[in-house]
């Protein structure tokens, strides 16, 4: 009751005594009717005498109860007031007359809940701290107690006594005082058993003086209006009194969250559900409310087997299982709930399932219904042709056409024959029909001499067809097969006329069949391959041809034609008529080897016979159309030039002694990299491809050379990239297989250096192992990082680690591919650098992070976060304004990974093009401004413009870059690097987690000084660096770890690699490279 104001003039105990019972009368609760009482100790209040404008204020204090009071609550304990009434009081002369003005206490306090809250909080206490309260109990010292028992009502001892001795206008009555203290009182410490008693007896205490609480919550306001409930309160609290009551407990009675929780229970009509696992029962309670089972014994009558089991486990432990109902005293046990309880909407979904089931239903009525009705009007057009063919001459025509009709297996006009036996209403009826016109047809027929074929009625059996008249026999070729054509069919009965039929003789043996068939798919492949088919069965080939559901006529894939090869009545035939076609005609893919490597790949010679037999190896110096004599310029050029590179290549003896033509000779490259397969695994891909392409798209409108080298970046991955294996994780993750991978990529390698395959017009052909793709950390060249040479001396043109250049090998065994050519103690240089994850996905994202980081301290802004949104819309409308497509959708202090000044940024975006875009982003807007105040961003300005620069060059050269150009280029990217070795020794300095060299810092080092800078300082064209680049690697990868998600994972190298066929072969039609025979 802290907090609630007491006015008097001057005290007595009289009029204390009248106080405290009004108080108590009005904090009782309306449901706590189990006689529980909180017992205020009260004693006599020495009389003060106020000055003439104060006015006392009395705190009426929360007494807390002794150890015994809180074992025992359950039993009133009589008040001082009951004991010692006043009247006795003033007799013992222990208290006098009340001086002042009589008002006494004024208990006018507005809220009816005020009273409630100490007494709840007091439970709430004994509740949930168990231990807390055992410790008060140890801690509480015989002096405390006696002040408690003495009766001082919050005021201190000291203070007491300097009031009454300066204060008081009469001295009051100390007989009390001066008596001995009291004995002191033996004290029980409580067990655990007690204080789990007691809490239950709390927990349904506290339920009741919920549910009071929201009773009074509903009930009226007189005066008070703005304490009332919503509407929905109250009817809410009709009928879910326990519902409410248990909520209002578990948000510790807190008003406006009960309130406020309620509106969402009640307006998303969600159910506050009160699980009860544990709790006490009586005996009936456990067999109506927890619904436990009932058997019944030999004798017949009832028994109640888990009930008295509980009753008996209860009883064996009588002193915390086992208690006496305070309301009407029936004996409770304390039960557990340990039935399954079905989660709520657990059937939700066979709702759902018998609604499909119901419109499949109804479709499937549907569509019989449309079947008939299109029979009905075909067959209603057949009779209309056969009367209006009565003329002479026409007769054997009509005859022909329902011949036809009544004879083709699996068309319409057999559907015709068998809606007769139909039970539906409408088949019947045309049914009848037939029966009625064929005499007329017969009588027709007669008249125009033609044979007796109608003669008899329509049956539900297939009629069998008159064979027409011998003709003298042809010589018969020894391929051809016993066919039989579908007639053709006149327009009114002609359906798709993409399906052609292809049906061998009827009644031939199943080797036959299978004969006739292999034959025709053979022949079909020779006059219009290389194509995609696909071999299946269907039950009316008409609807999977035409349907605008799945039909193949409205197929993305483009399907032209279907070959019908076989037509029966039952339906296993076709199915293993299929198994054998697909196994005799699937693509024959090569296994890596046997047992745990018996998964397929793709070899490098087969691709080349393909490639060789096709006429597209012009693709493979980046020509649109053959040309046989430029194509072999071209390739010998690119021998030309790259002997100046490396004069003591292996390949050159090979020409030298004619083992090898380099005008017939491909440089070919090999890149593996890991995508995200199924459930985000591994999923390693591998592919060849030629080291000439088309270029890039900076090269288009620019003049083509006759002998142009270009870069392979233009065109589909599929076209340019050659699949050689898809492997997925737990197969790759082990070193045998992978090292069998590897193993096979160099045996291909050597196998095409050393045989090649056959061109039909220039004899063998070959294709080189030029160099093979490795995105590294570290540098395998040379000696940089060891102990006395470091790497991080990206600022120097002669740094020590460029003497150690393949004066220590990088290999710790060597690897399969070291067996290929290359110049004899550089075997390290077949394994290439990316500048692609070395810049992009490396260096330039770690740059970037420092320069936006720095940056955004320049906008406005209270804090970083308002700056960087600050940040985040100028780069979003730089980018609409200059038609860039960001990739990002948030540009923030995370997208830089940078949560506090002493953490290094970092970019954290997955895609290399953001780094472009972003590079541009800040050379239009940071680089524009002058930054003479800020060093750090003057020298990140001139970084950010030579190194734009430099890769715009990059991507607008050629395969091979003249000197003097690749000596500015070379210039424009070793500036980069000496401002960001400037940066980083700056901030370092200056005490600033900013600029952070990263190894691969290092590699961009090789790249442009060793690979570009040296060769053409010697007047040699160097290899454009972006060449090694895996971008459309990357995007093949991608491709091919998306066909692994959707495919099944036990034969996912398979349905990948044929998936990609696949689609490569569409790519190579788009591209004009295959054109399919009509």
């Amino acid at each position: 009751m802290a907090g609630m104001p007491v006015q008097s003039k001057c005290w007595s105990c009289s009029t204390l005594d009248e106080g405290i019972k009004h108080v108590l009368r009005d904090a009782k609760m309306e449901d706590a009717d189990d006689g529980f009482q909180l017992a205020l100790p009260v004693a006599a209040v020495p009389e003060v005498q106020p000055s003439a404008d104060e006015d006392l204020q009395l705190a009426v204090p929360e007494v807390e109860p002794s150890a015994d009071e809180q074992l025992q609550l359950a039993t009133p304990a009589p008040s001082m007031q009951e004991t010692l009434p006043a009247k006795e009081l003033k007799a013992l002369g222990l208290c006098g007359d009340p001086v002042g003005d009589g008002k006494g206490i004024d208990g006018a306090v507005e809220d009816d809940e005020y009273f409630a809250e100490p007494f709840l909080q007091s439970l709430r206490l004994l509740i949930n701290s168990d231990d807390e309260q055992l410790q008060n109990f140890d801690q509480e010292d015989d002096e405390s107690l006696k002040a408690r028992l003495t009766g001082t009502l919050g005021v201190k001892p000291e203070k007491l006594s300097e009031e009454c001795s300066g204060a008081a206008k009469r001295p009051v009555p100390t007989p009390a005082r001066a008596a001995e203290p009291f004995p002191k009182k033996q004290r029980k410490i409580p067990t655990r058993q007690d204080l789990l008693r007691a809490n239950s007896r709390f927990l349904e205490r506290l339920l009741v003086a919920s549910k009071a609480r929201i009773s009074r919550m509903c009930a009226p306001k007189s005066r008070r209006k703005e304490l009332e409930v919503p509407d929905f309160v109250k009817q809410h609290w009709l009928a879910n009194k326990d519902e409410m009551g248990r909520l209002l407990l578990d948000l510790n009675f807190d008003k406006a969250k009960f309130i406020s929780q309620l509106e969402v229970i009640i307006s998303r009509k969600q159910k506050y559900t009160i699980v009860v696992d544990q709790g006490w029962y009586t005996k009936d309670e456990m067999v109506n409310e927890l619904k436990w089972l009932m058997l019944f014994d030999v004798c017949g009558s009832l028994l109640r087997k888990r009930v008295l089991a509980a009753m008996k486990y209860c009883e064996s432990q009588p002193d915390t299982h086992v208690r006496q109902n305070l309301y009407d005293g029936e004996k409770e046990f304390w039960a557990k709930e340990d039935a399954p309880q079905l989660p709520e909407n657990c059937f939700k979904g066979l709702e759902k399932m018998q609604n499909r089931a119901a419109a499949d239903e109804k479709k499937a009525i549907d569509t019989l219904e449309k079947d008939i009705r299109g029979l009905d009007d075909l067959y209603d057009k057949g009779q209309e042709l056969v009367v209006s063919s009565g003329l002479e001459g026409y007769g054997r025509k009509a005859k022909l056409t329902f011949e036809m009709l009544l004879s083709s297996p699996g068309l319409i006009g057999r559907a015709i024959c068998q809606s007769a036996a139909s039970v539906c209403s409408r088949a019947t009826a045309s049914e009848q029909k037939i029966r009625l016109l064929v005499p007329k047809l017969v009588s027709s027929l007669e008249e125009t001499s033609a044979k007796p074929f109608f003669d008899k009625q329509v049956s539900q059996t297939r009629p069998k067809v008159k064979p027409s008249p011998k003709k003298p026999a042809a010589k018969k070729d020894e391929n051809q097969t016993d066919t039989v054509a579908v007639p053709v069919c006149t327009p009114e009965c002609t359906t798709v006329a993409c399906i052609s039929y292809k049906l061998p003789a009827a009644g031939v043996t199943p080797g036959k069949v299978l004969r006739h068939c292999s034959m025709q798919l053979e022949k079909l492949l020779h006059d219009k391959g290389p194509l995609i088919f696909k071999i299946g069965y269907t039950h009316d080939a008409i609807w999977r041809w035409t349907n605008t559901l799945y039909g193949y006529i409205h197929d993305a894939d483009g399907w032209t034609d279907m070959l019908i090869l076989y037509a029966t009545d039952e339906p296993y035939s076709p199915g293993m008529l299929e198994a054998c076609l697909i196994d005799k005609f699937a693509i024959q893919l090569s296994m890596l080897g046997e047992n745990d490597l018996a998964f397929p790949i793709l070899k490098l010679r087969d691709w080349g016979q393909f490639l060789a037999d096709k006429h597209c190896l012009h693709l493979l110096v980046g020509l649109a159309k053959p040309d046989l004599k430029r194509e072999q310029n071209i390739c010998e050029e690119f021998w030309a030039k790259h002997k100046k590179l490396y004069p003591d290549h292996e390949i050159y003896e090979r020409f030298a002694q004619g083992s090898l033509d380099p005008k017939l000779t491909y440089p070919f490259v090999y890149h593996g990299d890991e995508g995200r397969g199924r459930r985000r695994t591994p999923f390693l891909v591998g592919n060849f491809h030629s080291l000439m392409g088309k270029g890039t798209q900076e090269q288009c409108g620019q003049p083509r050379p006759y002998l142009k080298l270009r870069m392979n970046f233009r065109d589909s991955s599929l076209v340019t990239r050659l699949l050689h294996c898809a492997v997925p994780k737990k197969l790759h993750q082990q070193s045998h297989i992978f090292d069998a991978l590897m193993e096979s990529v160099a045996t291909e390698a050597e196998f095409m250096v050393n045989n090649g395959v056959v061109q039909n017009y220039t004899g063998f052909l070959r294709s080189d192992w030029c160099h093979g793709r490795l995105a590294l950390a570290s540098s395998q060249r040379c000696a940089a990082g060891t102990e006395g040479i470091p790497w991080e001396t990206v600022h120097e043109r002669d740094p020590l680690w460029l003497g150690t250049t393949f004066s220590v090998s990088g290999f710790v065994k060597v690897p399969a591919v070291a067996r290929l050519l290359s110049v004899r103690g550089q075997e390290e240089d077949l394994l290439r650098f990316d500048f692609f994850h070395a810049f992009h996905l490396g260096v330039g994202k770690h740059f970037l992070g420092s320069c936006l980081a720095l940056w955004s301290t320049y906008f406005a802004g209270g804090n970083v976060d308002l700056r960087f949104e600050a940040l985040e819309s100028a780069f979003f409308t730089w980018c609409r304004a200059h038609k860039e497509v960001p990739v990002l959708t948030r540009l923030t202090k995370e997208t830089v990974q940078w949560p506090s000044t002493l953490d290094y940024p970092a970019a954290s975006w997955f895609k290399g093009a953001v780094t472009t875009v972003v590079f541009k982003f800040l050379e239009s807007t940071m680089c524009q401004q002058n930054w003479s105040q800020e060093p750090m961003l003057q020298k990140a300005a001139e970084a950010i413009q030579s190194i734009n620069k430099c890769l715009a060059a990059l991507y607008a050269s050629d395969l091979f870059i003249e000197p003097g150009r690749a000596i500015q280029i070379a210039e424009d990217g070793l500036r980069f690097l000496r401002r960001l070795a400037w940066l980083a020794k700056q901030a370092a300095k200056d005490g600033r987690a900013l600029w952070l060299l990263t190894p691969k810092t290092h590699i961009m080092h090789h790249l442009l000084l060793e690979d570009l800078l040296l060769p053409a300082r010697k007047g040699i064209s160097p290899f454009n660096p972006l060449c090694w680049s895996v971008q459309m690697d990357e995007d093949f990868v991608g491709f091919s770890s998306r066909l692994a998600r959707r495919v099944d994972p036990r034969t996912c190298s398979k349905r990948c690699i044929e998936r990609y066929l696949y689609a490569a072969y569409a790519q190579y039609v788009k591209a004009k490279y295959i054109v399919p025979r009509s």
